[in-house]
């Protein structure tokens, strides 16, 4: 089914406002650019091996390979253009791109089931919800990528495409380890619905866009190091009840103290608060993959909304939360498209205790009334973060079809 022409229009004037807005924040100093930037300079002195290889340096590379890859070969180009003072836009224009070609893909998933009015609303919140234009434009981080990997893997795991399935997981899992949370959902899913000649396909495709995309590492002998900064170590680098993450452990600090606050110690002995936020994350886990393999009809929808379920436990129970940590939850719940009232009710809640969590970081469109009583407001959005968890949680828990009214 083709999309009409009026569906055209639509989606192209939401995304020229999409683009717009992001736009008319490019030039603000992000949180992150100071990241950005160093690495740049890092690739462009050192090389991709040499900077993963650099152990004495205050702002060490500890992502994986393929946002690295865009970081080194666009500062080389701009470089060569003498053209560098232009690196922090085009990253933010790369990743208003992504977001409005991931709500391009959530239409085309919502219409097929739905309706091409249904595909652009869905399409419209996810691209202008400023939890995700914020996050991209604003503060300038790159979790826009994910998000269109996560969808675009849904998208083709849908139309049982597996090359294009296997290329998304492997790009994801090497552009952020985050991408690893809803994975266990996306794997149910195509057991329940996939043939053994999918699967053999997927299988040597990710393995061999896997193999491609650690080659240049490997060349340089620095896939160790790589592996060791972005994915063994990188979960220990801040070892914080919570960094700046409105969840349940921000309750025991504040906007001020949250760094003298560790993780290591013991909170319920002989379990210190990363064990048990790990333990209460495992089980919350364990029941929503139940839920979807015992209860659900395993459809795309329930493996959707089971992850964005999963994506609001990681955030809200975990340590070392950074208050960007819950932006997957915003595609998949959309992808996931619950007719349940509830569920939009968390939707919003969700929305708007992110973006003023954003802004209380990133300060660019914070009110003056926000910041002066930072403590319990931070403390009441925690509140909030906390009630969605548990409702979220409860309603997967005992509702027979949250798919439904």
């Amino acid at each position: 089914m083709e999309t009409s022409k009026r569906s055209l229009v639509w989606l192209g004037c939401i995304s020229l406002v999409a683009f717009f807005i992001r736009s008319l924040f490019w030039r603000i100093e992000g949180i992150d650019d100071a990241w950005w930037l160093y690495w740049s300079q890092s690739l462009l002195d050192t090389g991709l091996g040499g900077s993963y290889l650099r152990e004495a340096s205050h702002l060490p590379i500890n992502y994986p390979p393929v946002y690295i890859y865009l970081l080194a070969g666009l500062s080389k180009l701009l470089q060569a253009l003498q053209l560098s003072d232009y690196l922090l836009p085009i990253l933010r224009a790369l990743t208003a791109a992504a977001d409005i070609g991931a709500s391009l893909l959530l239409y085309d998933s919502i219409r097929r089931k739905s309706s091409e009015t249904t595909g652009i609303i869905v399409a419209a919140l996810y691209v202008l919800n400023p939890v995700i234009w914020y996050q991209s434009a604003v503060w300038g981080q790159n979790d826009g990528i994910i998000a269109f990997l996560i969808i675009s893997t849904i998208w083709a795991a849908e139309r049982k495409k597996p090359i294009i399935t296997a290329c998304c997981v492997a790009l994801g899992l090497l552009t952020k380890f985050q991408f690893i949370v809803w994975l266990p959902f996306l794997l149910l899913y195509l057991v329940a619905t996939w043939k053994w000649k999918e699967w053999k396909i997927a299988i040597v495709s990710g393995l061999a866009a896997i193999a491609l995309l650690l080659l240049p590492l490997i060349q340089q002998g620095a896939l160790a190091a790589m592996v060791t900064h972005a994915y063994t170590t990188a979960a220990g680098y801040y070892p914080y009840l919570s960094l700046n993450a409105y969840n349940l452990w921000w309750m025991q600090v504040t906007p001020t103290t949250w760094q003298l606050h560790l993780d290591t110690v013991q909170f319920f002995p002989p379990l210190t608060a990363h064990q048990l936020g790990l333990i209460i994350f495992g089980a919350c886990v364990s029941s929503n993959i139940a839920w979807f393999w015992f209860r659900s009809n395993k459809s795309k929808e329930a493996m959707a909304l089971a992850a964005a379920v999963s994506q609001i436990s990681f955030f809200a129970v975990n340590t070392q939360m950074h208050e960007r940590y819950l932006f997957p939850f915003f595609i998949l719940f959309l992808a996931a498209l619950p007719l349940n009232k509830k569920y939009w009710l968390l939707f919003v809640s969700l929305s708007l205790t992110t973006f003023f969590n954003l802004i209380a970081v990133q300060k660019t469109l914070a009110p003056t009334w926000f910041l002066a009583n930072l403590q319990p407001a931070s403390l009441a959005i925690s509140l909030c973060v906390v009630l969605c968890w548990l409702v979220s949680q409860w309603s997967l828990s005992t509702d027979e079809d949250l798919l439904q009214n």
